[in-house]
């Protein structure tokens, strides 16, 4: 069996030995947001404050495989935005099924945006997965809404 070393400089590195390293865990915290922010790792992130925020997402390239979740704590309607570098591309992408509110038509759809907005309602929450292209909607509390790219 060979040795597998996992870092952040050259992800995943096989050689002779056995075992597995990891150099680095991967980032999970609780962050707390009251204001405009940009972020960098994944994480569970509480949108708190009695107005609404605009959480800017990091470059999609650059956290592949990262998970994060997004929970309003007040009834107001947060905004995800993707990466200035990534504005050529929609950021976000997920199926809404029937009963969702972006759902048109009697089947589900796949539908993409730049901007994700959760409700307005204390409560409501967003998981999302970094494929390295685009962040994707794996659950949501509530409801979301999808905007900013051809639909």
């Amino acid at each position: 069996m060979p040795k597998v070393r996992i870092s952040s400089a050259q992800g995943v590195v096989q050689s002779a030995g056995g075992g597995i390293h990891i150099d680095q865990a991967p980032r999970y915290d609780v962050i707390s947001v009251s204001a405009d922010a940009t972020i960098s790792h994944g994480g569970v992130y509480t949108l708190e404050g009695s107005a609404a925020t605009t959480t800017t997402m990091p470059q999609a390239s650059t956290v592949p495989g990262a998970t994060f979740t997004f929970r309003n704590t007040a009834a107001v309607a947060n905004i995800l935005t993707g990466s200035s570098s990534d504005s050529a591309k929609a950021s976000f992408c997920g199926t809404i099924y029937p009963g969702g509110n972006i759902s048109s038509s009697g089947s589900a759809e796949s539908l993409e945006g730049d901007r994700l907005t959760l409700s307005a309602v204390a409560g409501a929450s967003v998981s999302l997965v970094c494929d390295g292209n685009k962040y994707l909607i794996m659950a949501t509390s509530g409801s979301v809404t999808l905007a900013g790219y051809p639909n």
